[in-house]
């Protein structure tokens, strides 16, 4: 943020000013296949991007191709501001807007919707991951936001090392697109699902539910899991700084409740390595789409994972370094 921008959040007039720190991120953009049909026999390579409201000023991700929309935008304040501002993060929704940006400049509105930020007002100091559909006519588009207040009160400006760190991280797991429905027909079983394991947390609750097979297949599966000394022990393998292990996703069927003697078999796996892709980047929230592969090496596709909790592990790692100084 420029120093320009910074001073209109200043308050003037007399007006009390207030701490705060927070950030809105849109994450990603996902289109059924019927939306991608459509935006692909109007345009030859469509892009979208999306708008929304922010601190009652407009702010927008950069144009992204229709089928591979990860924008990563992320909007950050952190500072003093004026009370009329202070208002706008009391209002409990953020409308969202998906824009398609024509190959002749034009600009048109294919879906609204809104972010309902309750949650993240009534607990600050915790991020939260949402999906937000928008309704179109011509298919299924959904956003992928995060939120999280930091601070929000009246008093001395809060300098950003005292900034509070919620000892948490949470995975958001989206969906499954299959290369090619060729893929899709080879990959064994007729539900399936995903699991991981994480802070010694393992088993049904870090499952997905399944769901039927199909190129794209949507989970929608959230977990917020605290770290304290105890279990952040199981995360030091995955924070050395050289050779980390990877946290692990599994793609697996689901036995067949018709057949006898029918165990779960994995389909495929996706690593996500949180050294490179969330320590590294200095972002608190990240949201990739991993490769998908079958054990044998060869690449099924994408999975759409998000993670939150960069600010908890530099915090448990900052606790290493000072206990073996001590």
């Amino acid at each position: 943020m420029s120093k320009q921008q910074e001073e209109e959040f200043v308050s003037r007039n007399g007006q009390q000013k207030y701490n705060c720190h927070f950030e809105i991120s849109i994450c990603e953009v996902e289109l059924d296949n019927k939306m991608l049909n459509y935006l692909k026999n109007i345009e030859e390579s469509p892009k979208v991007f999306v708008e929304w409201s922010f601190l009652g000023m407009e702010q927008r991700t950069p144009p992204m191709p229709a089928d591979k929309a990860f924008f990563q935008t992320r909007v950050a304040f952190f500072g003093p501001f004026s009370e009329k501002m202070a208002n706008h993060v009391q209002q409990s929704t953020m409308p969202i807007y998906l824009m398609l940006e024509k190959s002749n400049g034009k600009v048109v509105k294919l879906g609204e919707g809104s972010l309902n930020l309750t949650s993240a007002i009534q607990q600050p100091n915790t991020g939260f991951v949402r999906c937000v559909d928008l309704p179109v006519n011509q298919g299924l588009a959904i956003v992928y936001c995060s939120f999280k207040l930091y601070n929000c009160n009246q008093g001395e400006i809060l300098l950003p090392q005292k900034t509070l760190v919620e000892d948490t991280l949470e995975v958001r797991v989206g969906h499954v697109r299959f290369t090619n429905s060729d893929v899709q027909s080879d990959v064994e079983g007729s539900h399936l699902y995903i699991e991981y394991s994480l802070l010694g947390h393992c088993g049904p609750e870090l499952e997905t539910d399944s769901v039927p097979k199909a190129e794209v297949m949507r989970f929608n599966h959230t977990r917020r899991l605290k770290v304290d000394q105890q279990n952040f022990k199981h995360l030091e393998p995955m924070l050395k700084p050289k050779y980390p292990q990877n946290l692990r996703f599994f793609l697996l069927s689901e036995p067949c409740s018709l057949i006898k003697d029918t165990d779960v078999k994995m389909v495929g796996f996706a690593d996500l390595n949180l050294v490179e892709d969330l320590m590294k980047k200095n972002k608190d929230v990240i949201s990739e789409a991993l490769p998908l592969y079958s054990e044998e090496g060869k690449v099924l596709g994408r999975l759409s994972v998000t993670v939150i909790g960069k600010a908890t592990l530099q915090n448990y790692i900052n606790k290493q370094y000072q206990s073996l100084d001590s």
